[in-house]
């Protein structure tokens, strides 16, 4: 995959994992400028992320396929595609990939629908999402959000008919998907997350998403991500990240290059 990074993802890049390279290691200034200027660094690190952060996953080779493995998969196919993702593709990857999040959903369409379109605002927001493209959602992502066919037909009409309830339930989906993140765990605070305006910019705007603003979305959904991002820039990109299945997921190590032959 030749990705070559362009200044909002390595600035990106930086935003996101400087929190954890500041604490580790004491010549964080050096270690970031080295970052900026230096392109084949940057290529290894572009090609590290790419990979989700993994150069050998011992979990694929040994046949396991572990939950991690899965998501780390979808993660990285979203990474090195050459198109821009959508709104609906950022639903599907949160709902293929946050099973809390798909009971949360499922259980509120079942409790609130009609609860919504009784009180729903008179005024119609843009409708970003497609009847057919909120189908393919459900569909795609295993979730469907009533049980028996005559419910799921009644709420794919009240999705066909309401440009609002489709809009409602867009929010609901990536507020509560960025919510369940475990930002404490490596270096910001929820109220200084490094997500910044991203998630405004992506519900409300019309444009696709980004690379750069993937980068921190995906920093922010998955922290050993991150940390394992952050490593790889501190040791500057001289050790590998290896991945292997214990029986209990994947566990992830740095090892010296050459150590395992």
């Amino acid at each position: 995959m030749d990705w070559k990074m362009n200044d909002q993802e390595q600035e990106a890049i930086i935003q996101g994992v400087s929190s954890i390279i500041s604490t580790n290691n004491n010549a964080y200034q050096m270690v970031i400028n080295h970052f900026r200027s230096d392109e084949w660094f940057k290529s290894r690190i572009a090609a590290f992320i790419s990979r989700c952060g993994i150069d050998t996953c011992y979990c694929l080779i040994g046949g396991n396929h572990c939950e991690q493995c899965f998501t780390d998969g979808i993660i990285s196919h979203d990474l090195i595609s050459n198109k821009q993702l959508s709104l609906k593709d950022l639903i599907v990857f949160l709902l293929r990939t946050n099973k809390m999040l798909k009971t949360k959903i499922t259980r509120f369409a079942q409790e609130n629908i009609q609860h919504i379109l009784k009180n729903r605002s008179r005024i119609e927001i843009f409708n970003r999402i497609s009847f057919e493209e909120w189908n393919n959602i459900i569909k795609t992502s295993e979730c469907i959000f009533m049980n028996g066919e005559d419910k799921y037909s009644s709420l794919s009409e009240y999705f066909r008919n309401s440009g609002w309830v489709c809009n409602y339930m867009v929010r609901l989906i990536i507020h509560w998907g960025m919510s369940t993140s475990p930002c404490l765990t490596f270096g910001h605070h929820r109220h200084t997350c490094f997500l910044g305006p991203v998630l405004s910019r992506i519900v409300s705007g019309p444009d696709p998403i980004r690379r750069d603003e993937l980068i921190l979305i995906l920093f922010h959904l998955n922290a050993m991500f991150r940390k394992r991002v952050a490593e790889f820039i501190i040791r500057y990109g001289t050790d590998n990240c290896y991945c292997w299945n214990n029986g209990h997921g994947c566990t992830y190590s740095f090892v010296r290059l050459g150590a395992l032959s």
